[in-house]
């Protein structure tokens, strides 16, 4: 398969699964017995914004969801628009990094 042969291609692909993985990983292990609210963002009056651990978990499910619909477009596209490929891979890792980032920052705010 020629698609296969894209480095890029196949690296966007990985590297979302492994931020998904490891964000996961963060998540889970920070949060694990934790009850109640946590705190999600602070506003510009600098009070915290609450918000449930379920709510941090749906975003994996979310990325988790994008990364596989991304994944098939672009291996479906690829042949017919491989500009249009390579933007949907790179917003993929983009996306994944940012909920690294989010979870991260959760993580250290609780």
């Amino acid at each position: 398969m020629h698609i296969i042969k894209n480095p890029f291609l196949v690296f966007s692909v990985c590297f979302s699964v492994l931020m998904l993985i490891l964000a996961v990983f963060i998540g889970v292990s920070a949060f694990e017995g934790q009850a109640g609210k946590l705190i999600i963002n602070f506003d510009g009056r600098g009070l915290p914004v609450l918000g449930e651990a379920v709510s941090i978990f749906s975003l994996f499910g979310i990325l988790a969801a994008m990364i596989a619909i991304n994944s098939v477009l672009v291996f479906q596209i690829y042949n017919r628009e491989r500009f249009l490929s390579y933007v949907l891979s790179a917003t993929t890792i983009i996306v994944s990094l940012l909920i690294l980032i989010a979870t991260s920052m959760v993580v250290s705010m609780n």
